[in-house]
């Protein structure tokens, strides 16, 4: 019995021994995380048994720790009064060195000691950055926006460093900035990586930090365009090649389009599409006129222009027909010279004298009869062939006059005779004319309908000339041609060559509306141009047919695009002026004056998927088109098509108006 009181004696000691100690000091909670720099208020209370030994507070993080506070415990408290003590320790590198990470605070005295809960000191900020868009020219400004917060959610104040192209230090208060930064001109194109540093400190020292990155583009910014030709000068016939070279801004070619235009002493100009630093030729012609030509180049917005001469030379070309002898001029010049024709054994010359650009001269080989070998040679070119000649001796006589209509008089008969079969049949089918409608339309010559009639025969008349189905556009430089008003599409589709094979289909057969209305088409590249000329279309007013072909298209367009992942940019643009143009086999050749297809192009090269009108088009037919004003193109102001008036759903609805008044 007394051994059991005497261990429930000591069980009571030791229960109250551990009790007394941990009740002498008691911290308070502090904050889960903390920035380096930031202020940690300790609060504690303490009841101390005994000041013997020293009173610490020391900060342990890890496997260390450092010592905050030291000193006395008699200095400072007296045993059995409790005692309420703070102080503020500062989280800075003089007072905790190099401690962070999971962290807390433990007061001790006399050997007893008591912690804080573990909290978290960073050095981490939290960055978000962003540029006014994605990509630049070279020298613009950059606008960078930043929102800088500690790891705990505080703002602060402090530094920012950009580096890379972009260099800039400046300092940022309360957690925000926003600078412009400018870029050099003479940085090159490419994607480019801006190291960020934002950071604050004390003394000179670093504190809290975040490093990241931002990207940027800067583009290639053509800035000279250069434009080479392989000679001064020309004789007709040659070829003249032509290099454009489109620099940016660190003197690199920038790989883009340009447009060069062949313009001749009379202003017929040919164009062609390039890339920057590929060569193209330019064929001259024989009969090229002679003088000063242009090349000029454009991308852009950059321009360039050089001049060669085109010299004069005369330059014959002989044809031998049964026993006579064509000598035509194919130069741009007079020609004078010896045309040597050996016939036989025999060397016979003719003096040619002031035979003039164009012009011809015929020439008879007489010799007595049987078969000869005939030689021609004009010094450059040689001709042989063998010819059955007739006649008294050998001999060469110029033909003059009607030439073979007067040594031959039966062709006189034989095409009087088609003359007269020819009136024949006109008077027969003048008879059957139903004079009736002609009167009717007579009495009425102010009429909006006799003119379409009036045109209609006009153009039948004049269609004459395309008896053959032309089924291509080609623009090239037409010397010899007829020179008329027409009306132009020009069709540019951003990124053809990278559709699809069913949608560049597509596109195709959505283009191919044209040939409806008999317009010509023309691919280059990632161009189309359309061509409407009487040539073709048998009629002189091609606007409203363009302008109706020319809005199909565009809507169609459209609903193509909400169907197709592969969505593309276009730009449509309408034009009208003179072009000289000839039908040669299934071609319509011709070479635009003025700026009748460039201004086109010009049109479409912006794109926007609209349809755009020069000044002059819009004019033609204003009634039919509901536009608004869009833009400029140097002095000439453009329209955007909203909408074009359904002509032939009027010209019905006139008719079924004309029949009931005459019912």
């Amino acid at each position: 019995m007394e051994k059991k009181g005497y261990l429930i004696s000591i069980l009571f000691i030791v229960l109250l021994s551990i009790s007394i100690v941990n009740a002498r000091i008691t911290l308070s909670e502090v904050d889960d995380l903390y920035n380096l720099g930031d202020k940690v208020d300790l609060k504690m209370s303490i009841l101390p048994q005994t000041v013997d030994g020293k009173f610490e507070i020391n900060l342990l993080c890890g496997g260390d720790q450092i010592n905050l506070e030291r000193m006395t415990g008699e200095s400072r408290f007296v045993v059995g009064n409790e005692v309420s003590y703070s102080t503020s320790i500062k989280l800075i590198p003089d007072y905790i060195s190099t401690l962070k990470g999971n962290c807390f605070f433990q007061a001790s005295l006399a050997g007893d000691s008591s912690s804080t809960n573990t909290f978290t000191i960073s050095n981490r900020l939290i960055t978000s950055a962003s540029f006014n868009k994605r990509s630049y020219n070279p020298g613009e400004e950059a606008t960078i926006t930043m929102e800088i917060k500690k790891d705990n959610g505080e703002v602060l104040d402090g530094f920012f460093k950009a580096s890379g192209i972009l260099n800039i230090e400046k300092p940022f208060y309360s957690g925000k900035l926003i600078e412009k930064i400018a870029i050099s001109p003479t940085t090159a194109a490419g994607d480019y990586e801006i190291k960020l540093l934002v950071y604050d400190s004390l003394n000179g020292v670093q504190l809290n930090k975040d490093e990241s990155s931002a990207f940027l583009t800067i583009n290639s910014v053509p800035t000279t365009l250069n434009l080479a030709i392989s000679a001064e000068s020309i004789e007709p016939g040659e070829n003249i090649s032509i290099s454009p070279l489109l620099l940016d801004q660190t003197e690199k070619n920038s790989n883009e389009i340009v447009l060069l235009t062949l313009i001749s002493p009379n202003n017929n100009e040919l164009t062609k599409e390039i890339k920057s630093g590929e060569s193209t030729q330019f064929e001259i012609a024989n009969n090229a006129i002679a003088g000063t030509w242009k090349i000029k180049a454009e991308s852009s917005e950059l321009y360039n222009e050089r001049e060669f001469l085109v010299q004069n030379l005369g330059k014959i070309q002989t044809e031998i027909l049964n026993n006579v002898v064509i000598v035509k001029n194919i130069g741009n010049s007079v020609y004078d010279g010896e045309l040597k024709i050996n016939i036989g054994d025999s060397v016979q010359t003719i003096k040619i004298s002031s035979l003039k650009a164009g012009e011809q001269k015929r020439y008879s080989l007489e010799a007595p009869n049987g078969e000869y070998s005939v030689l021609i040679s004009d010094g450059e070119q040689t001709q042989e062939t063998r010819l059955l000649l007739t006649g008294a001796a050998i001999g060469i006589k110029e033909v003059v006059g009607m030439g073979i209509f007067s040594r031959y008089p039966f062709v006189w008969v034989f095409i009087v005779i088609i003359l007269l079969l020819l009136a024949g049949i006109f008077l027969i089918r003048l008879k059957k004319t139903p004079f009736k409608l002609i009167g009717y339309l007579k009495e009425r010559r102010g009429n909006k309908l006799y003119q379409q009639f009036k045109t209609v025969q006009l153009s039948e008349d004049f269609s004459m000339k395309a008896k053959n189905k032309v089924s291509e556009a080609e623009h090239t430089l037409v010397l010899k041609g007829e020179k008329q008003s027409s009306s132009v599409i020009s069709i540019k589709i951003n990124n053809l060559n990278s559709l699809t094979n069913n949608t560049r289909q597509d596109i195709l057969k959505i283009i191919q509306l044209a040939e409806t209305k008999k317009g010509v088409i023309e691919k280059s590249g990632e161009s189309f141009i359309v061509i409407f000329n009487p040539l073709v279309t048998r009629g002189f007013s091609n606007e409203g047919d363009a302008s109706d072909i020319a809005f199909k298209i565009y809507k169609l367009f459209l609903e193509l695009n909400k169907k197709i992942s592969d969505k593309f940019d276009f730009g449509i643009g309408l034009n009208n002026g003179d072009l000289i143009a000839t039908i040669d086999g299934d071609k319509l050749k011709y070479t635009s004056l003025g700026n009748t297809v460039l201004l086109a192009k010009k049109m479409a090269d912006l794109k926007q998927s609209k349809v755009y009108v020069s000044e002059d088009f819009r004019k033609k037919i204003m009634r039919d088109l509901r536009v608004e004003k869009a833009d400029q193109i140097g002095s000439i102001p453009i329209y955007s098509i909203l909408n074009v008036t359904n002509r032939t759903e009027n010209s019905l609805k006139l008719d079924d108006l004309l029949k009931r008044i005459h019912e």
